[in-house]
This record gives C-alpha cells, structure tokens and sequence, in this order.
C-alpha cells in the first residue's frame, strides 16, 4: 500500500512539473520572441585601439544591452590555451551604462574571438535568442621591421599593422614573402614607367611630325600668296607699260 501511495505521490509531482514547465513554455509565445529578436538584433559591438602612455590596448563596446536581455561572452584563440583572457563572462543591463558596456582588452599578441551570446531575462524565454562575434586583432611583429617600411609593400598583408589571422608561415617564410612582393611591385612599376617613358617618346614623336606638318603648310599657303601677289604687281606693269 505505500509502494502505492509513493508512485501516486510522484505521478502527482511529475503531472505538476510538466504543467509548469508548459505553462512557461507558453509564455514566450510568438509575439514574445518576436521582440526578442528585434531587440536581441540591435546589440552591436565594436573594438577601438587606445594608448596609455608607450603601451596600447582594445577597448570593446557593446551596445543596446536592455533589461529584457543578458550577455555571455565566450573568448577563444588558437595561440592562448588557458588564462584570465579566456574567461567567459556575462553582462547585465544593471551592469551597464544607459545600455552600453565596455571592457578593456591589453593583450595585444593574440587574435581573440568573442563570441557573444544573447540571451533572455523574460521568464520562459531561456534559450539563446541571437549570437555576434567580436575579433579582436594583434599586432604584427612584422610591421616595425625594416622590410616593411618600402612603400611597395606598406598595404602587403604580412605587413599590416593589425591582423585579423595567425600567419602559418615560420618567420623566415614570411619575410622571403615580403621580399618577393617588394621584388614583383619594383618589377611591375618599372615596366609601367618604362611603358610611360615609351608613351611620352611616341607623343613627343607625333607632335613633331604634326608641328612639322603644320610648317609646311604654313609655308606653303605663304609661298602661294606671295606667288598671287607677285602675278598681280606684273599685271599692273604691263598694263601700264601698254598705255
């Protein structure tokens, strides 16, 4: 009999939790999660490169934070395995300033990923409602050293100040891609200024042959007046001469 009375009890249990649990599965209802999402795509983030005294760092902002939603931020990298870096994290609209949270980044070897995940502080509403993701990127080493200071290759990637990637390449190999890009973009605007040099010699060429032209038209329009005028003056003579 009390073997009864326990499963009974916990039928009762079970049939209360699961009208609980549909009940606040039905309060996030469509109209709900509408708003969600409308208000979970507004939060934006961005990353500014700041410097306090020699030394530079990331200051990242994230906006429109509202008390209908929470942040969790999940760091990650390929180069850093463990560390205060890659501590997630969350963000509440309590912890904001008028909907808008920063945080300070000083690491600034590694590219680092945040992937923001956007939740929901509306009850029956737990699951995540939207997702962004932050790259923050590092300095190149390459970018101080004196292969990079040509202005062929300023805009090269491997001599970017900030990239956005790990380079796969050893040192040496990266270098050797550096030199070669300076190589082929020497190579290329000294056959453009060898085509220009051709360029303005055929030009200087075609303007003589036209100068030289116009010349003996000139000349020759020139050669027939004074041929008119010399005709005329004889004409003249004679007939006076006649008279």
């Amino acid at each position: 009999m009390k073997k009864v009375i326990k499963y009974f009890l916990l039928l009762i249990i079970c049939t209360l939790t699961f009208i609980g649990n549909t009940k606040a599965a039905d309060s996030c209802d469509y109209k709900t999660k509408a708003n969600l999402n409308k208000l979970a795509s507004q939060v934006m983030s961005s990353y500014e490169i700041k410097k306090e005294g020699n030394r530079e760092y990331f200051e990242i902002t994230i906006n429109n934070i509202v008390s209908d939603l929470y942040l969790i931020v999940e760091p990650s990298s390929t180069t850093l395995k463990q560390g205060v870096e890659l501590a997630p994290f969350e963000i509440y609209n309590s912890m904001t300033k008028n909907g808008t949270y920063t945080f300070k980044v000083t690491n600034t070897t590694d590219v680092i990923n945040y992937n923001i995940r956007i939740r929901s502080t509306v009850e029956g509403c737990t699951h995540d409602v939207f997702a962004i993701i932050q790259l923050k990127p590092r300095k190149n080493k390459f970018y101080s050293m004196p292969d990079c200071k040509y202005e062929e290759v300023m805009d090269y990637l491997y001599c970017q100040e900030w990239v956005e990637t790990e380079f796969a390449l050893a040192d040496t190999e990266v270098l050797k891609k550096i030199q070669n890009q300076r190589g082929a973009k020497k190579k290329t605007i000294t056959t453009r200024c060898l085509e220009c040099e051709a360029e303005v010699r055929n030009d200087a060429k075609r303007n003589k042959y036209k100068m030289i032209k116009l010349y003996i038209i000139v000349g020759l329009v020139i050669g027939i007046v004074l041929d008119i005028i010399t005709i005329v003056i004889l004409v003249i003579r004679v007939r006076r001469s006649e008279i």
